[in-house]
């Protein structure tokens, strides 16, 4: 099936499918500022590939399963110093094989998850509301209750709140870096706004952050952790959220074609949603 994935993104690009096209746009935007710039055209003949590529997978259970671990050493570390982690990731990727990972690897953890996995959508049998279903069988292998929605419902403690009280408790918490939110941050030559949760939760909290992402091995997942941050060494949140978006940038960089637009986010793609940096248009 990957070289059929191969050949597709071969001509997609020759004769300017509707998903390749928006790749090139969109890629032509996010490394507008990089060294990555001018280079979208092949970037986004990859990103095609790449996209079928984490599909078949997804959804083939059997595979996710499977998934490696990398960096190990650096999640130990951060539960050594005896606090609670922020597990926090990018949608670079296959995100959702970190829960058959970390099921297969003992990884006790919650997760907070997108409103958009309990919302009601206008075509329950279309392509999109599948997909959704079919990933709540991933989410579930972390066990009963550890998925705490985005926006609490009334009456009931919001995400940031639930997830203070676990990281004081000691708990391990998986949270995305890319959401939109207010906080304004560094990434690819931009200042975007994103969800301060990771940062503000870590530095209340004094929870080791542990960035990590979701690599594809061929036809299995693979799970890299970094070397934790202790937001003691941060002098607030702010610091800690460019320290977090070093990170996930070098990641970027390092695999361009596995960074997705997340089209549903609030206001369009959020890594593409800012204005200049400084020190970039200087």
């Amino acid at each position: 099936m990957f070289y059929v994935i191969a050949a597709y993104s071969a001509l997609s690009q020759r004769v300017g499918t509707r998903q390749y096209e928006e790749a090139r746009r969109y890629h032509r935007e996010l490394w507008r500022h990089t060294p990555l710039a001018g280079q979208e055209v092949a970037v986004a003949r990859r990103a095609v590939a790449e996209f079928w590529s984490c599909q078949e997978l997804f959804w083939r259970p059997w595979l996710m399963k499977n998934g490696e671990i990398e960096g190990f050493q650096h999640f130990t570390a951060a539960r050594s110093a005896g606090r609670g982690v922020v597990a926090v990731f990018p949608h670079f990727g296959m995100p959702y094989a970190l829960f058959p990972i970390m099921r297969r690897f003992g990884i006790d953890c919650w997760v907070v998850a997108s409103p958009n996995h309990y919302e009601e959508l206008p075509n329950p049998r279309g392509y999109l509301a599948r997909f959704l279903r079919f990933s709540w069988g991933y989410i579930d292998l972390m066990g009963a209750g550890r998925a705490i929605p985005r926006a609490g419902a009334p009456g009931t403690l919001g995400a940031f709140d639930r997830v203070l009280g676990l990281l004081h408790d000691g708990a391990t918490v998986s949270i995305a870096f890319d959401s939109v939110g207010s906080t304004p941050t560094p990434f690819l030559g931009r200042t975007i706004s994103l969800a301060s949760g990771p940062s503000k939760l870590s530095h209340e909290t004094e929870a080791m952050v542990v960035p990590f992402v979701i690599r594809r091995r061929r036809h299995h997942p693979v799970l890299r952790f970094a070397p934790p941050l202790d937001p003691r060494e941060f002098k607030d949140a702010t610091a800690l959220q460019a320290a977090i978006a070093v990170v996930m940038e070098r990641w970027a960089l390092e695999l361009p074609e596995a960074v997705w637009a997340l089209e549903d986010q609030p206001g369009g793609p959020p890594l593409i949603q800012g204005p200049v940096s400084a020190s970039k248009s200087a």
